[in-house]
């Protein structure tokens, strides 16, 4: 009445073959697809002479104080306690664009003239580029000895003259429009 069923073991093989086949596949694909980014540094100069002398010039003539204003048609210089430079001077734009250069050597005659002062203040009455910002902070930040002419001065601490590298590395920003603070709108 009853029966026995006879119970046959089944041998299940899996072939792995075309599995070890795609993964090749998908591995020759991702390396072979892949891109190499690579790491752009920004070679900043920080200011390394006379660390020590600022604050000190700062006390003693605290009447120098250097302004930049971007206007529609140039940028205004504001200097105060500069010397003979000292007064309000305009560098007009070049074809809708800052003229860096003018502006860059007019803060070359003023930091010959007051080679211990390391600030200068910004601010713009309208809107404008963030590359405009960066290319205009490069101009104010950057001295070439080789092109602009050698700035020295004498560290008080210890008495050593240094060749200066850097014009007024303290930036100071105020009253920015939107465009300035967003660097996606303005480039």
């Amino acid at each position: 009445m009853f029966h026995k069923r006879a119970h046959t073991a089944h041998d299940f093989e899996l072939n792995l073959t075309p599995i070890i086949d795609c993964f090749v596949t998908l591995i020759c694909f991702m390396l072979l697809s892949t891109t190499y980014v690579a790491l752009v540094g920004l070679d900043a100069k920080v200011p390394l002479a006379v660390p020590a002398s600022a604050p000190e010039a700062q006390r003693k003539d605290p009447t120098f104080k250097l302004d930049l204003v971007y206007r529609k048609n140039g940028i205004d210089i504001s200097a105060v306690g500069a010397g003979s430079l000292s007064g309000k001077r305009s560098v007009p734009h070049i074809a809708g664009k800052p003229d860096l250069t003018t502006l860059h050597d007019t803060l070359v005659k003023i930091k010959k003239e007051r080679p211990k002062e390391f600030t200068i203040h910004f601010n713009s009455d309208i809107d404008m580029a963030y590359a405009d910002l960066v290319f205009l902070m490069d101009a104010t930040r950057n001295l070439d000895p080789k092109k602009d002419g050698e700035i020295k001065v004498t560290d008080e601490r210890n008495g050593k003259v240094m060749l200066m590298d850097v014009l007024f590395p303290d930036f100071i920003i105020g009253g920015l429009s939107a465009a300035a603070a967003n660097p996606a709108k303005g480039q």
